[in-house]
């Protein structure tokens, strides 16, 4: 059973091996991640120089279970944007908040503008540094 819904953030903490990436790894151990979020560090990796075959590998490697991100979680996130607008929260973020709502997970992150949101989204947030 998946113990957090993953952002994009805090898994490249992880391959960066940035403060925090101890607590990022524990996490990304069962993580679920937003189909989002996986197209955000694929389009990252490659900006960053890694070839396609690369990044096949890096997110093998990472063993996260990707969510779709369908009809009902574009609705869902997209009803977050006047919510998190103000704090400078995109796609992928708003992504990342409505899977962990739906799931009742919590949303693992290295953003910490999303804990002024916690209450008010009803999202368990928490900060990997």
């Amino acid at each position: 059973m998946a113990s957090c819904v993953i952002d994009t953030s805090a898994v490249f903490i992880d391959l960066q091996d940035e403060p925090g990436a101890d607590d990022a790894r524990k996490w990304l151990r069962d993580a679920v991640i937003s189909s989002v979020n996986l197209h955000e560090i694929v389009a990252k990796a490659t900006e960053k120089g890694a070839s396609p075959e690369q990044v096949k590998t890096l997110i093998a490697k990472l063993h996260l279970t990707v969510h779709p991100h369908g009809e009902e979680d574009a609705l869902e996130a997209g009803l977050l944007r006047k919510a998190t607008r103000t704090k400078g929260l995109g796609l992928g973020d708003r992504a990342c908040l409505a899977l962990a709502r739906k799931l009742n997970l919590p949303a693992v992150t290295a953003d910490k503008a999303w804990l002024d949101l916690a209450d008010e989204l009803a999202v368990n947030v928490v900060i990997v540094r």
